[in-house]
């Protein structure tokens, strides 16, 4: 017992800030000698650190995934270093010498003969290798590929910055929140300059991942859009602070051709409401802030690298009450989820896409849009709102038409 209270007190005294005896497994770090600890994410200041740098390339995105341990369990948990940071925080991934891994798309006869909408009922809400799908913060490379970036022209400085998400629903419309395109938010960012599709690791390109079988696993060139015309939900009021009906339709000025990086994703279905029930899990991706696991950090630094999270759906009722707090009115046209520590939505994922897989259409649907939530992300107790997508699908597909 006197050796566990040793073990623990080194332990606490250097990288990892609560462990208890059951996480005390040791783990395997690359391109070191020493065992690390498994440990819960969020107490392993030196990964959190990692996660956040502006200096994410394919070799360190590679890194920090191999990082990943007791996958078992619901929360993301990491190898962390008993002493001290990280070594050597990459893998080297040599993209010329290693064999990449070919296209899977498949090409439909409707894709050739037939009309674009049969096309994006095809295509919508499926993604390559379904079944790579895996915990930790970094989204796979060809994970969820309708998420859209949206990029404006900062305001002073002019530098071309991405500030908000969205998710492709068909070959020419993103849908993303409205005040990501209009109102005080969007004033603030600047304007518009164009919508992306196909991107990853905004820092790189290529952007390529070394699959457990030695395939590079590599993106192909992300496509720019400018909006050829912006749709906000008519009875959206940008000066409301309760963001209802958050909602818009940008339209892109060319159709984007599907691949396995670039697909839409489902619009659910009005006449049949989907059975998700209160604590079941939703997903959201997206480029937003990670540094809200840092009491010091700068504020709003978005990160350059997909990610994702598991939420728990949260009671509507229960989440009003929350917000009656902050004088914020909650009604059915809005959905909860999260309220977990460290685990939420934040800024510069407003407009990605609430979402959940289909079990029995095995499609990827889309039940939400980031809309608002509270400031200090990741809160305990505080979950994120998102915009009801089944309270607007007639809405969204009397706009979508092209």
């Amino acid at each position: 017992m006197f050796l566990f209270k040793l073990i623990l007190l080194i332990l606490c005294s250097f990288n990892i800030f609560v462990i208890s005896k059951a996480l005390i497994l040791p783990c395997d770090i690359p391109n070191e000698d020493e065992s690390g600890i498994c440990v819960k994410r969020e107490n392993c200041p030196v990964y959190l650190k990692q996660v956040s740098s502006r200096d994410i390339t394919n070799e360190k995105v590679a890194f920090l995934k191999s990082l990943l341990c007791n996958r078992n369990s619901e929360l993301v948990h990491v190898c962390c270093p008993v002493n001290g940071d990280y070594r050597m925080p990459y893998i080297p991934i040599n993209t010329t010498k290693i064999k990449r891994r070919n296209s899977t798309i498949e090409v439909k006869l409707a894709s050739r003969f037939g009309s674009k909408e049969e096309d994006d009922k095809n295509f919508c809400g499926s993604q390559t290798f379904t079944s790579r799908i895996k915990g930790g913060d970094f989204a796979e490379i060809d994970e969820f590929p309708w998420m859209a970036l949206l990029f404006y022209e900062t305001i002073g400085s002019r530098r071309i910055e991405h500030g908000c998400g969205g998710a492709l629903i068909n070959h020419r419309f993103v849908l993303t929140a409205a005040h990501c395109v209009t109102g005080p938010d969007y004033e603030s960012k600047g304007p518009l300059k164009f919508v992306r599709l196909g991107e990853y690791n905004i820092h790189t390109d290529p952007d390529c991942v070394l699959e457990e079988d030695d395939f590079l696993d590599c993106t192909d060139k992300p496509m720019d859009y400018v909006a050829e015309r912006i749709i906000v939900h008519e009875s959206y009021n940008p000066n409301s602070i309760d963001k209802h009906n958050d909602l818009a339709l940008i339209k892109l000025n060319t159709s984007a051709q599907y691949t396995d990086f670039i697909r839409p994703i489902c619009l659910p279905h009005m006449k049949f409401q989907p059975n998700l029930m209160v604590g079941n899990r939703l997903f959201v991706a997206g480029w937003g802030r990670t540094d809200y696991n840092f009491s010091r950090s700068v504020p709003d630094q978005l990160s350059l690298v997909k990610l994702k999270a598991k939420l728990p759906l949260v009671d509507l009722a229960k989440c009003s009450k929350v917000f009656r707090t902050h004088k914020l009115s909650i009604t059915e046209n809005q959905i909860c989820a999260g309220g977990e520590a460290n685990l939420d939505t934040c800024s510069g994922d407003s407009g990605s896409p609430l979402m959940y897989f289909d079990l029995q259409k095995i499609r990827w649907i889309v039940c939400g849009v980031v809309s608002l939530g509270y400031r200090q992300c990741g809160t305990e107790g505080i979950p994120g709102v998102y915009t009801n997508i089944l309270q607007y699908v007639d809405w969204i597909e009397r706009n979508s038409q092209y």
